[in-house]
């Protein structure tokens, strides 16, 4: 009953996932190792921006992600590296096919009746399979974060990217403000780190950062959020 019952729970988490895809890039003439740890961090935020609330909604989810991971936020002065971010949706077509089947058929047979004789019956079949063009619009999200080494400024030397995420995923849903989530739990997942290659990432319900973003969106919501179908 036990073995049932974890076998459920996996099956619930595996439903509930969103596929994204998620690439970083890693400047190692900057930084070998990666990025230093527990560094002060500013994050950026575009003033100009279409929606200013969520830019800084935005803003501060990736500062809230970033304190889990041990580093300080502070004001630009006082900063090591400098994240800016850039986001947006681009709603595109889908082409695909579906099936269907035209009218059922009824033919009559004729078999042997077991007397010698025959006899006849009416067999329905199901109708010639036919395959119908479909186009679905589904929307295309993307986050891409961007960290740069402003202590090199501060001695003079140019501003350097060291590291840059970047994160995408397609699907029927408009809402771009409640997808974020996802986009950031992918990119802080390879957070500071090369990738090599393009990578799906699965995020589901038991993604710690997700349930953290979830919880930040339930607070700024008074408690009484309303979700869609995804977790």
């Amino acid at each position: 009953m036990k073995k049932i019952f974890v076998l459920m729970i996996l099956v619930l988490l595996e439903g509930c996932a969103v596929s994204i895809q998620a690439t970083g890039f890693l400047d190692r003439s900057v930084e070998l190792s990666g990025l230093v740890p527990n560094a002060l961090v500013t994050v950026q935020t575009n003033d100009g921006a279409p929606n200013p609330v969520l830019e800084a909604e935005i803003g501060h989810k990736i500062e809230k992600l970033l304190l889990l991971r041990g580093y300080r936020i502070v004001k630009p002065e006082q900063a090591r590296y400098l994240l800016k971010f850039s986001y947006g949706m681009n709603p595109k077509l889908q082409h695909g096919t579906t099936t269907a089947y035209g009218p059922s058929q009824t033919h009559v047979i004729a078999v042997p009746d077991g007397k010698g004789g025959t006899k006849y019956i009416h067999v329905t079949t199901q109708g010639d399979m036919i395959m119908i063009p479909t186009v679905t619009e589904i929307f295309a999200k993307y986050l891409t974060l961007k960290v740069v080494d402003i202590d090199r400024v501060k001695e003079g030397q140019k501003e350097k990217t060291v590291w840059i995420g970047e994160t995408a995923g397609a699907d029927l849903s408009s809402d771009l403000r409640y997808d974020m989530d996802y986009l950031l739990a992918a990119a802080f997942a390879c957070f500071g780190q090369d990738t090599g290659r393009q990578l799906t990432l699965s995020i589901g319900c038991d993604n710690s950062d997700l349930q953290v973003l979830r919880s930040e969106n339930k607070k700024s919501a008074g408690g009484t959020l309303q979700t869609s179908g995804k977790p």
